[in-house]
């Protein structure tokens, strides 16, 4: 699995009212793009999802790897909000997912330690 493309979210304006109605309108696709994006992440073992470009590639929104429990939260809040079932189903196999990947990588390192026997 290659390079994702993309949704390009078009904003227009910067002041705080015209973002947060930009944020409302277009929550769906926000969501939509955050959990695509953290999964893509998930499975190319990347540190940083890529969730959307903004205005037409001058800026991409991305979440750190220690912000995505966070944002697939919120995601799965607004879909059980919408009552898209299915898509809170994948939601919460991708958050079990990435708990297993943390578990298993402070396993790694608590566990990398050497033994020296006589």
């Amino acid at each position: 699995m290659g390079k994702r493309k993309l949704l390009n979210l078009r904003v227009i304006g910067s002041s705080k009212k015209l973002l947060d109605q930009f944020v409302y309108k277009n929550q769906s696709y926000i969501f939509k793009e955050t959990y695509a994006g953290i999964k893509h992440a998930i499975r190319q073992n990347k540190p940083i999802a890529e969730i959307c470009s903004i205005n037409t590639n001058s800026a991409i929104a991305t979440i750190p790897k220690e912000g995505w429990e966070n944002a697939l939260s919120s995601s799965l809040g607004y879909f059980e909000s919408i009552d898209e079932f299915e898509t809170c189903k994948d939601i919460n196999l991708t958050l079990k997912t990435l708990r297993n990947v943390n578990r298993s990588t402070k396993l790694s390192k608590a566990n990398s330690g050497s033994v020296i026997t006589s």
